[in-house]
């Protein structure tokens, strides 16, 4: 509960970088606008490279073009294990996770459960475009080298 301070502060702060000088009230409506607008744009930036993909099946919206999709983002790649694809991206030093996300029935009607089941990112506002595109230039090396992972077949 002691926290809850702290995000007010936290906020408040956010919105006065982004040039708000009103209220308390008026620096977080601001800070919340801009953490909108950048986690749309990295939704909306790794969203476009894994369309891009043939080899690519996004789990949900597969655009963020009305900016209702949060930037967690589930997907899978074709015949490739998600476990070894994120202990490859583990080594890279990007954090990426495996699995059925605690939603196992739902994961096993949509078909979702073999391979690993499915890959997920997480992004934040404070995560930057420059950190999407390293984390795509890693997924291409590894996939296009399949160091690290067999091909299921």
């Amino acid at each position: 509960a002691y926290s809850v301070c702290g995000i007010v502060d936290y906020l408040a702060e956010l919105g006065a970088r982004q040039g708000e000088t009103g209220s308390v009230r008026a620096r977080i409506e601001q800070a919340f606008e801009g953490i909108t607008a950048q986690e749309n744009l990295l939704t909306e930036r790794l969203l476009s490279y894994l369309r891009a993909r043939n080899d690519c099946q996004i789990v949900g919206q597969p655009t963020n073009s009305d900016g209702a999709r949060l930037p967690t983002i589930a997907f899978r790649i074709d015949g490739r294990d998600a476990g070894e694809i994120c202990e490859a991206m583990d080594n890279e030093h990007i954090a990426m996770r495996f699995g059925d996300f605690h939603s196992r029935r739902l994961a096993e009607y949509l078909g979702l459960t073999d391979h690993g089941g499915m890959l997920r990112i997480s992004m934040v506002h404070y995560n930057t475009v420059e950190e999407v595109d390293r984390l795509t230039e890693a997924l291409d090396r590894i996939l296009m080298t399949g160091t690290g992972l067999s091909r299921a077949g």
